[in-house]
């Protein structure tokens, strides 16, 4: 089955164990970190992630998440090199 969608090779490869960036414009900032990316039973690409949200006027919380990886990659397009 092939891709309906293209996603860019200029962009960090999305595995386990990176970590991405989303920061909004309410000060508000998106830290991801990927458990893992797989297939779901219909072929489709997907990202689990542990999701930490921080800064601008809300407390700090952190969940687990799901996104198609087309989704993922364009939402978490800033990588946290790693320390």
């Amino acid at each position: 089955m092939g891709q309906w969608f293209r996603i860019d090779r200029a962009r960090p490869e999305v595995k386990a164990g990176a970590v991405f960036r989303c920061r909004l414009p309410s000060q508000v900032v998106e830290t991801a970190e990927v458990i893992e990316v797989g297939p779901d039973a219909m072929g489709i690409q997907h990202v689990k992630y542990n999701l930490v949200v921080a800064g601008g006027t809300i407390s700090s919380f952190a969940e687990m998440r799901t996104l198609g990886l087309e989704t993922f990659a364009n939402r978490y397009n800033e990588p946290v090199p790693a320390t």
